[in-house]
């Protein structure tokens, strides 16, 4: 079926498919995060605040298998409606921070639908799927997801070949990161995270046409915030922008890079060929 026969059906959806769960920010879920990706911090006590960006690790799927698809990712289950595309990837976020959330709290979390687009890119169609998440009077979540159509062999990641290196202004600080299959692995269980491309090596490289298993675009976000928090010296920021532009892969150095702008900064991380994965901007 062609995508523009469905997708008007999908666009008429938009607004009516939502959600609303509650969950409790217990500070187990951020300290497992703080002991992986970032260990020579203090430990998170109960008292304290949710680090920026750590919302992620609460509101987990709850789907049974039934509801995945082949590859691991829900399929019409929750918010967006199933998409009869096969390869989903994280795309980009934008937060706003009204005001810290205290470990101990329970707030609800409402998802809206609010938008589904169709564009054409370097590897074909593609749909975006933008779903718009009001967690309590603490924090508005916009996240775009990216549908696409079967891999065309080696040609099938942007990452393979076609992409150009993007340019970046001189960096202030700079931090290399290198990720194996553990950090992977603890970062799907964290998020009950069931994405083949994640943790299954054959059918990353062998299906989807990556040259390994690919980082998490959301837990790449949440080390680029820990970064731009970091060179600000400040957690409270009022609003984190970030757009995936390509993918990092396990066992394969990085180098996160952060430079003032305004009132904010501006993060990249670099890959071990130059190419800018994902780029965002925190302001404070």
């Amino acid at each position: 079926m062609e995508m523009m026969e469905w997708l008007g059906d999908l666009q008429a959806q938009v607004g009516k498919r939502s959600e609303e769960i509650s969950d409790t920010f217990h500070v187990g879920p951020a300290e497992r995060y703080r002991l992986t990706f970032d260990p020579d911090s203090e430990e998170l006590a109960e008292s304290a605040f949710l680090p920026p960006g750590r919302h992620g690790l609460y509101f987990l799927p709850r789907l049974d298998k039934p509801a995945l698809r082949p590859d691991g990712t829900p399929n019409g289950a929750g918010v967006i409606p199933d998409i009869p595309m096969p390869r989903r990837m994280f795309a980009a976020e934008e937060v706003e921070f009204h005001r810290p959330i205290r470990f101990g709290e329970t707030l609800a979390r409402r998802t809206v639908l609010t938008d589904v687009q169709r564009k054409t890119g370097s590897s074909g169609e593609l749909l975006f799927a933008t779903v718009t998440h009001d967690i309590g009077d603490a924090l508005t979540v916009r996240q775009h997801t990216v549908f696409r159509h079967e891999a065309q062999g080696a040609q099938a990641d942007a990452a393979a070949g076609a992409r150009k290196r993007t340019a970046l202004g001189t960096p202030t600080w700079r931090k290399s990161m290198y990720l194996d299959e553990v950090d992977l692995f603890r970062f799907s269980a964290l998020t009950w995270n069931s994405h083949r491309i994640h943790y299954d090596r054959p059918w990353a490289v062998e299906r989807e046409g990556y040259p390994d298993l690919v980082v998490h675009g959301p837990l790449l976000s949440m080390l680029m915030l820990d970064f731009g928090v970091g060179c600000l010296g400040t957690s409270g920021i009022k609003s984190y922008r970030m757009r995936a532009m390509a993918s990092v892969f396990c066992n394969r150095p990085f180098e996160l890079m952060g430079h003032r702008s305004g009132q904010g900064v501006e993060v990249a991380a670099v890959d071990d060929d130059g190419q800018v994965a994902m780029r965002a901007h925190l302001s404070c």
